[in-house]
């Protein structure tokens, strides 16, 4: 029987559900689950990244923008449940941004379920095609970047605004000798241009299918920026990764957290932007990058 599990919208918000979903439901005794996508905000996304992991079945996007009711209030900005059962057309509705959000751990959400922050994810042949296209068109390697003032970018880029990026940008270059590519969606647009136009980076916002966006990511020397799925999927890989957080989010458990435990350190370096300076953001991804040699 299938089970129809709703989960929200972003990249990383499917993560950390997956993360815990294998044990969760094994010990639910869950044999066919659905997992549905609530689209609340009009943009539709994940779809290509659930299709990718192979213990769940992609089940549709749930458009409705109502968020009205108490269960996301509690999954999406307070430390309290992250299962809701019957909710709304679907067995399950899951979520772990609150706990997250208050600094807690996917370990204090689901005590006792075990955590597979690195499982499974298939690559399509047309991932491998990308990335022997990128292997031809960067040679050397490349660096991947992520820059917006879309939504709650917007408090980022009070901080640092296109030119302190576009400084980011070219300060790697030199370090590196390597080209970084400004990656997003169409929402992202208008500032990664201003970014690459201040800058040598190579601006592929909109330009990338999915197949080629995870081989971009899967194959990246280092990846820079906001936080975000995409940047929290590159942790994923172990790709040596700086991700800028800011003050929005109040509790800097949330930074580490949200990334694999054994990445902190290691491959990945959080910063906040602000507090912290974009030289902080290239010394710290140079570090990370030397790790790796």
């Amino acid at each position: 029987m299938t089970t129809r599990i709703l989960v929200l919208p972003g990249i990383g918000d499917v993560y950390w559900v997956m993360v815990k979903l294998q044990d969760w439901m094994r010990q639910q005794e869950i044999t066919d689950p659905e997992i549905w996508v609530w689209d609340f905000d009009q943009r539709p996304r994940s779809r290509e990244y659930i299709e990718r992991i192979p213990f769940v079945k992609f089940g549709g996007y749930y458009h409705d923008r109502d968020k009205s009711g108490p269960e996301f209030q509690e999954s999406y900005i307070m430390a309290g449940r992250v299962v809701y059962s019957g909710f709304r057309d679907f067995d399950y509705y899951i979520a772990f941004n609150g706990i997250l959000r208050a600094g807690l751990t996917l370990d204090d959400a689901m005590p006792g379920v075990a955590s597979d922050w690195f499982f499974p994810l298939d690559q399509t042949r047309k991932e491998e095609a990308a990335s022997a296209g990128y292997r031809l068109a960067y040679p050397t390697g490349y660096i991947v970047a992520f820059f917006s003032d879309h939504g709650m970018f917007g408090h980022w880029v009070r901080e640092w605004g296109a030119d302190e990026c576009a400084a980011l940008v070219t300060r790697l270059r030199e370090e590196t000798n390597l080209p970084v590519l400004l990656t997003g969606s169409h929402w992202d647009r208008t500032f990664a241009a201003q970014v690459a136009e201040r800058s040598d980076a190579v601006d592929l916002t909109c330009k990338t299918d999915a197949d080629q966006f995870f081989a971009l990511f899967r194959h990246a020397k280092a990846c820079v920026g906001w936080c975000g799925g995409n940047t929290i999927l590159s942790t994923y890989f172990r790709v040596p990764t700086v991700i800028g957080w800011h003050r929005y989010f109040q509790h800097a458990g949330f930074y580490a957290n949200a990334c694999p435990p054994s990445a902190l350190g290691q491959w990945y370096q959080p910063i906040v932007v602000g507090y912290h300076q974009p030289a902080d953001a290239v010394c710290n991804l140079l570090r990370l990058m030397a790790r790796q040699r």
